[in-house]
């Protein structure tokens, strides 16, 4: 345990919470950065099975944040074959009550981890334009941007990688 909480592969037990923490997060954090309608269509149900379906993927990595009991982060990632042998951070969230904890980076740590393990040379992670506090975090950690696009709904978005993923492991679990 770390500061009353801990990090571990997500179990199918937690998918409901990590459906709400995920909906909660993306609707929080994105209004005004993305299309509403992306937003409102969102439910913790559609959402749960989403994070089930991923979970069932043996090439994919979802771990959560669990805190006295209950989910409170949660880190995926998943091999990213448009990059030659690059892992993609396909998502981060952390709920509001663990925020300011550096439970974010020890995420980050959690997915340079499996990358590593799995023979990745980079982790990628896209972050929406806007979305300023996963930018600053992400750069302050070392990510050196690769490209600007816009994203499947239409966001602007960046690219950003880490290439020495033994060091953000080490310096950030």
């Amino acid at each position: 345990m770390h500061q009353n909480g801990m990090i571990r592969p997500a179990r199918e037990a937690d998918m409901g919470a990590v459906g709400r923490l995920y909906t909660d997060s993306w609707q929080r954090t994105y209004r005004g950065l993305i299309p509403d309608w992306v937003l409102d269509e969102m439910t913790p149900e559609k959402s749960r099975d989403k994070w089930a379906r991923y979970r069932e993927q043996k090439e994919n990595g979802l771990f959560v944040l669990e805190r006295d009991g209950a989910v409170a982060g949660l880190v995926a990632c998943r091999p990213f074959p448009e990059r030659e042998n690059s892992a993609l951070l396909d998502s981060l969230h952390v709920a509001p009550e663990a925020q300011g904890g550096g439970w974010g980076r020890r995420l980050i740590a959690r997915a340079a981890r499996w990358a590593r393990e799995r023979g990745f040379q980079e982790l990628v992670i896209f972050v929406v334009q806007g979305n300023r506090r996963a930018e600053q975090l992400y750069r302050g950690m070392g990510a050196r941007e690769l490209c600007a696009f816009h994203d499947w709904d239409g966001a602007l978005s960046w690219a950003l990688a880490w290439e020495d993923l033994e060091s953000l492991e080490q310096t950030f679990s």
